[in-house]
């Protein structure tokens, strides 16, 4: 998977994901960021069904403000727990915090 990723060649990254053996997207995201292919990784990301996936794969590409809006779409309150333990290095980690702070207590407070 790396090889092709070093390599850009997209089509035999599809063709690597319609295997039997499938892994998931999130592992190729993981491999995308770990070569430094935002892009590439932004792609795999279109394609992850799983929310819990879809929330740590905005979170590894560095965009964990997008992990919460699934997370609070879905009413998930543990999501929201993950991405701050996830995002603990994070620039704009307190303006994070405070974020998943309101969007719980909105949660909290729905019918």
């Amino acid at each position: 998977m790396e090889g092709y990723i070093k390599a850009k060649k997209k089509s035999n990254l599809n063709d690597l994901a319609c295997r039997k053996l499938f892994t998931g997207f999130l592992s190729f995201v993981e491999a995308c960021v770990k070569l430094n292919e935002l892009e590439f990784a932004k792609d795999f990301i279109k394609r992850i069904e799983n929310s819990d996936d879809l929330i740590k794969a905005y979170c590894i590409v560095g965009e964990p403000m997008k992990g919460a809006e699934i997370a609070y779409q879905k009413d998930d309150i543990r999501g929201l727990q993950r991405i701050i333990s996830l995002c603990r290095e994070a620039d704009d980690r307190e303006k994070l915090v405070k974020y998943i702070s309101t969007i719980k207590l909105k949660l909290a407070t729905a019918p």
